[in-house]
């Protein structure tokens, strides 16, 4: 709230869009408090309770209608910590799929979380332009860092891939 009454008082678009951008990453995390203290285990969160919400609340934040597909295991209940990196990273994939894509008439977004092989495998898909490997991983803009900084938290193994469309892919040690 205090996010969107600063944003009010600005001039800038640029500047609007970076508190924008904050308030989405904010409201991730308190989301996953909210849902701890309704939680039916302390310190672990359902992902595909928590990533099914987070995604309602995006679409609200974004005032941008776009078809989203999610596919995430029963069993897939997470630690707060891998739960927060996690849904830091598919908050920055989704809002970035709705920046970059404006133009195109029925943006889709793909997500699967997943065990396979003894990893969690987090796939993020859309069909947008995409963008190719280099251009993504030579980004300096924030969300893109954040992705990669919470990518490494998790010990994770990410690939990028892209053109058409853009496809991220995190293969994290169970």
């Amino acid at each position: 709230s205090l996010l969107s009454l600063q944003s009010q008082k600005l001039m800038s678009s640029d500047a609007k869009e970076a508190l924008s951008d904050s308030q989405s990453r904010v409201n991730s995390v308190a989301l996953l408090h909210r849902m701890l203290y309704q939680g039916e285990q302390i310190g672990i969160v359902n992902m595909k309770l928590y990533l099914e919400t987070l995604i309602e609340e995006i679409t609200y934040s974004v005032h941008r209608d776009f078809h989203y597909e999610l596919k995430v295991q029963k069993e897939v209940n997470l630690p707060v910590e891998k739960s927060t990196s996690i849904a830091l990273i598919v908050n920055e994939l989704v809002t970035n799929s709705v920046k970059h894509t404006e133009g195109l008439n029925k943006l889709t977004v793909r997500i699967h979380l997943g065990n396979e092989d003894e990893q969690l495998v987090l796939t993020y898909e859309d069909n947008g332009p995409g963008v190719s490997s280099e251009v993504w991983e030579r980004s300096t803009s924030f969300g893109n860092q954040l992705v990669r900084i919470q990518s490494l938290q998790l010990k994770g193994i990410y690939n990028i891939d892209g053109i058409p469309g853009f496809k991220y892919q995190l293969r994290i040690p169970a």
